[in-house]
């Protein structure tokens, strides 16, 4: 095996480092405009970055399925995500509990997005959308 198709590494102390991101996840989620830092890991899973590997290695796992958008999707990601989260991969994100893409994701694809409904939220997908740069300007973030 390659170095670009092996399998790589995840959260040194798997339970501490997914309990530590859960807990930074938990209050950017809750408090919208808080940055948080996301450092359990050395390197993501090419072509995902450091913070779209934790928020995966964190609230993913063989009862959510899990879609790429094409500008993230490569055996490097599919492998590993496989592996170390044993998430079931889509190839519709209709059929998605989790979306993983990059800023470039179409209309197209973010109305295909389960929306959930007033009676059952929950079954709404959650679109994780990775950036390489975030950053605070005059209140507000760019």
């Amino acid at each position: 095996m390659t170095r670009s198709t092996a399998l790589q590494t995840a959260f040194n102390l798997p339970v501490q480092d997914a309990q530590q991101s859960f807990r930074r996840l938990l209050k950017a989620m809750s408090e919208p405009g808080v940055m948080v830092g996301l450092h359990q890991l050395n390197h993501g899973w090419q072509p995902l970055n450091l913070a779209t590997t934790s928020v995966l290695l964190t609230l993913v796992d063989g009862d959510t399925p899990v879609w790429l958008s094409p500008a993230v999707n490569n055996d490097i990601a599919r492998q590993n995500l496989r592996f170390h989260t044993n998430a079931p991969l889509v190839e519709q994100p209709q059929q998605a509990t989790f979306a993983v893409a990059d800023a470039r994701i179409s209309g197209e694809q973010l109305n295909a997005l389960s929306a959930g409904s007033a009676v059952a939220p929950e079954t709404s997908a959650t679109l994780i959308v990775q950036l390489f740069a975030l950053e605070r300007r005059a209140g507000c973030y760019a």
